[in-house]
């Protein structure tokens, strides 16, 4: 697996040799615009994770509440 890795970069890197200056210029323009993508991407996936987090969190807390509130109602029912 390695090494059809190595031969795979070193193939790609002989042919990137054989494309013009503009070729290349448009293939770095392209990466740069990947880059941007995943990196938005990566931004908007952390920020709905920690949405998606602080309202389990909201969730968590209401649970609570709730079995809280059952209790009380089931201690005054059984002490009343």
């Amino acid at each position: 697996m390695k090494i059809e890795k190595i031969q795979a970069s070193v193939s790609a890197y002989l042919k990137i040799d054989l494309l013009s200056e503009d070729e290349l210029l448009y293939i770095e323009e392209k990466e740069k615009e990947i880059r941007r993508v995943f990196m938005n991407i990566r931004q908007k996936t952390e920020c709905e994770t920690n949405n998606l987090h602080s309202r389990l969190m909201d969730l968590e807390e209401e649970v609570d509440d709730f079995k809280k509130n059952l209790y009380f109602k089931y201690i005054q029912k059984h002490d009343g």
